[in-house]
C-alpha cells in the first residue's frame, strides 16, 4: 500500500511538471476547468490536492447557486484567490515577487493580502517559481502572453527580475512604493527608471516598422544616460570625501582615547606612589618610635644597674620586730638625678643597719 502511493505521489509530481512545462503557470486552473465533473473519477488521483479541491469548487459553483454557497463555504481559500485573479494592479506586483522568488510572507505584507491566500493563488494561477531558470519556458509563457495582452511596463519588469533575481523584484517594488531618502537612493532609482524605460523602448520599437521610432528615442536616453553617470561621479566623490572625514574623526577618536588612557595611567601612577610615600613615612615613624622605646629601655636597664652596685644599695630597714627589708627604690629616668628616699618619721620604729659601721656586730642608732 505504502509502495503504491509513493508511486502515486512520483506519477503526480512528474505529471505536475509536464504539465507546467506543456500548458504554462496556469495549468492547474486550466486542468480544473477542463475535466469533467465527476470527482470519483480513478484519473483524478494522479492530480494533486489543489486541481482536486479547485475541480470540486467549479463544480459546485456550476451546479446551483446553492452550489455556490456551499463552494464558498468548503473553499474560502480559492474563492479569495479567485476574488484576487480579478485585480490587475495587485496581480502585476504579485507577478513580479513570485517570479521573483520571494517568500510567501513577504509577498503577502508588500500586496496586502494573506499569506495563505496568496500560496493559494500562486499554486492556482502562477505556478512559476519552479520554472523560472528555463529560459524558453520563461519566454513562451511568462513574456509573451504578457506582450501579446499588451503589457509593456510589466514585460520589461520580468525580465529585469529574470537577470537579477529577488533583489532586482525588491528594487522594482521599493521604487514604485517609496521615495528615495538619499542621493545613494536618488541615483538607483533614476537608473532603474532608465533601464526599464530602455527596455520598454526596445520592447515597443521590435519589427521593421518602428526603427525610426527607436531612433528618435535613443538620443534621449543616452542624454538621460550621461547625466547619471555625472551624477554617479559626482556620488562618489562625496563618498570618497565621506569616507575621508569618516577615517579622520576615527583617527582624532583614537588619539583622544590614547591620551585619555595616558592621563588615566599617569594619574594612577601618581596615586600609588604617594600611597608608597606615605606608606613608607609611617614605617619610619615606627622605626624611630621603636628606636626611642628601645634606648629608654636600655637607659632604665643601664640606671638600674649602677643603682643596685652603689653602696645605698646594701642598705636596709629593720622593722620593730627586728625584720629587715630592702628600702623602696624609685624609678629612675634617664639624664636626671637619682632621688633618695626620705627619712622616715621620728617616731615610726625603723632603724637603719649599717653593716661597715664601727663595731664588728654593726651599730645600731635609732634615726
Amino acid at each position: 500500500m505504502t509502495e503504491n502511493a509513493d508511486k502515486v505521489v512520483k506519477d503526480s509530481i512528474d505529471y505536475d511538471r509536464v504539465m507546467r512545462g506543456s500548458r504554462g503557470p496556469r495549468y492547474r486552473w486550466k486542468l480544473a476547468e477542463e475535466l469533467p465533473f465527476n470527482r470519483w473519477d480513478p484519473q483524478m488521483k494522479r492530480y494533486d490536492e489543489h486541481v482536486q479541491n479547485a475541480h470540486h469548487f467549479l463544480e459546485l459553483v456550476n451546479h446551483s447557486p446553492v452550489g455556490v454557497k456551499q463552494a464558498h463555504a468548503l473553499y474560502p481559500l480559492i474563492k479569495a484567490a479567485l476574488a484576487l485573479d480579478e485585480d490587475a494592479v495587485k496581480v502585476a506586483k504579485l507577478k513580479i515577487c513570485v517570479f521573483g522568488d520571494l517568500d510567501p510572507a513577504e509577498i503577502a505584507r508588500r500586496v496586502g493580502v494573506d499569506a495563505a491566500v496568496v500560496s493559494t493563488w500562486e499554486a492556482l494561477f502562477y505556478d512559476a517559481r519552479k520554472s523560472r531558470d528555463a529560459f524558453g519556458w520563461v519566454v513562451t509563457h511568462i513574456i509573451n502572453p504578457e506582450l501579446a495582452a499588451g503589457n509593456v511596463d510589466l514585460v520589461t519588469k520580468l525580465r529585469l527580475v529574470a537577470a537579477v533575481g529577488p533583489r532586482g523584484a525588491i528594487a522594482i517594488l521599493d521604487a514604485g512604493s517609496r521615495a528615495p531618502i538619499t542621493a545613494g537612493e536618488k541615483l538607483f532609482q533614476r537608473k532603474l527608471n532608465l533601464h526599464l524605460k530602455y527596455d520598454r523602448a526596445m520592447t515597443m520599437t521590435e519589427g521593421p516598422k518602428h526603427d525610426f521610432r527607436f531612433v528618435r528615442l535613443y538620443p534621449n536616453l543616452k542624454v538621460q544616460e550621461n547625466r547619471l553617470e555625472i551624477l554617479e561621479k559626482g556620488l562618489t566623490e562625496k563618498c570618497n570625501e565621506a569616507l575621508r572625514k569618516h577615517e579622520l574623526a576615527h583617527i582624532r577618536a583614537q588619539a583622544a582615547l590614547e591620551r585619555e588612557k595616558g592621563r588615566a595611567a599617569r594619574e594612577s601612577r601618581k596615586a600609588e606612589e604617594l600611597a608608597l610615600r606615605r606608606e613608607g613615612q609611617k614605617y619610619a615613624c615606627e622605626l624611630e618610635s621603636a628606636r626611642k622605646k628601645a634606648l629608654d629601655l636600655a637607659e632604665r636597664n643601664e640606671a638600674e644597674a649602677r643603682a643596685a652596685t652603689s653602696p645605698l644599695a646594701r642598705l636596709y630597714w629593720t622593722k620593730a620586730d627586728g625584720s629587715m627589708v630592702k628600702p623602696p627604690t624609685l624609678p629612675m629616668e634617664p639624664e636626671r638625678e637619682t632621688v633618695l628616699p626620705t627619712a622616715a618619721p621620728v617616731n615610726v620604729p625603723f632603724m637603719i643597719v649599717v653593716p661597715w659601721s664601727v663595731g664588728s656586730m654593726g651599730a645600731t642608732q635609732p634615726i
